[in-house]
């Protein structure tokens, strides 16, 4: 668990305030983390940016470099030790990073050098006041906490695959999480096999995809307290995608599942043996050969697209993946094939 804490100072908001919330993060496998976070500057603007403060661990790269605001001022990102900061110091027009009225969100990615913990965040709000800021303003004094759990990693053969509350807690109201499960080695499927269940069933709801998006075939979905029946991978690299989304009215316990790995026959995966993308581990750019695919899709193990390329291309850029593992998901007609790669940068 951590939790991003808001701290405005003496200052008023309008209508909005400026938010902060946690998007994902990955385990780098190597006592490292990425961790992905929203910032959403509200309707009193911004005047200097923000600065992130992480407890107990530093940070060991950030992207992007810098982010542009009103007027195409820019707030440049530095580090130093366990704070990164994106600050705007310049005198461009308005003379502020954000401007009233615009509503942003900007977000950034960071390797971190050890277990998440506490992570703080400041943001500096415009000041106004009833005369000058449109709409009703409430003055903040104090600080706004923002928790955010992080959700379980992806089971491995063997492990459990938990909702977002884990084995313990709850899931969250309005949440949206999408986990991909993948096989430790090739020539295995993915089972999952539930034990318990419990989600409102009117409006909180599990599905399912054969593949590693939700792109990939339907398989069903599951909602209410009946424990679904065991469900099985049939693709190339056996993997399964769980795309999960609440209301905000109502949680409840989720569920618990047992991941495990059934080797397939040489039959199911001798098309794809042919199929090589190296280097791997890459960086900078990968390798495509064996396949004249039609269309391609990169995505991370929570789910998020970072390349989708329509044509076919047999050198890939991946300069800007943070590290981690990553499946490439290949269409041929109506054929997909999936590869795993990790990149280390």
């Amino acid at each position: 668990m951590f939790t991003l804490i808001l701290l405005p100072g003496i200052t008023y908001a309008c209508d909005s305030t400026p938010t902060v919330a946690f998007v994902s993060y990955q385990d780098m496998d190597n006592g490292n983390y990425i961790v992905e976070i929203e910032v959403c500057i509200g309707i009193v603007g911004s005047e200097n940016g923000w600065s992130t403060t992480f407890d107990g661990f530093n940070v060991v790269s950030f992207s992007p470099s810098g982010f542009i605001g009103s007027g195409g001022n820019i707030a440049i990102g530095s580090a130093n030790g366990n704070v990164l900061s994106y600050e705007y110091s310049g005198t461009g027009f308005p003379d502020v990073f954000v401007a009233e009225n615009e509503l942003p969100c900007y977000y950034y990615m960071i390797e971190l050098d050890g277990d998440i913990s506490f992570t703080t965040v400041d943001v500096d709000g415009v000041n106004c006041n009833m005369d000058n800021c449109p709409g009703s303003c409430a003055t903040i004094s104090d600080s706004l906490s923002v928790v955010a759990k992080l959700p379980p990693l992806p089971p491995d053969c063997g492990e459990n695959f938990y909702d977002y509350g884990g084995d313990t807690g709850d899931y969250l109201n309005d949440e949206y999480t999408k986990t991909i499960i993948c096989p430790d080695s090739p020539g295995y499927q993915t089972t999952i096999t539930f034990t318990a269940f419990d989600t409102e069933e009117c409006c909180d709801s599990l599905k399912v995809y054969n593949g590693t998006n939700i792109d990939a075939p339907f398989i069903a979905g599951y909602a209410g307290t009946i424990i679904p029946p065991s469900v099985t991978s049939s693709n190339p690299e056996g993997c399964l995608t769980f795309e999960f989304s609440s209301d905000g009215s109502f949680s409840s316990s989720g569920w618990e599942a047992l991941m495990t790995c059934l080797e397939t026959s040489t039959n199911n995966i001798s098309e794809t043996d042919n199929i090589q993308v190296f280097p791997n581990p890459g960086h900078d750019k990968i390798q495509i050969k064996g396949v004249e695919y039609t269309s391609l899709h990169i995505v991370d193990k929570s789910g998020k697209i970072w390349r989708m390329i329509k044509d076919y291309r047999s050198e890939i850029d991946i300069t800007d993946l943070p590290d981690g593992i990553y499946f490439i998901e290949m269409r041929i007609e109506e054929e997909s094939i999936i590869k795993k790669i990790v990149v280390r940068n």
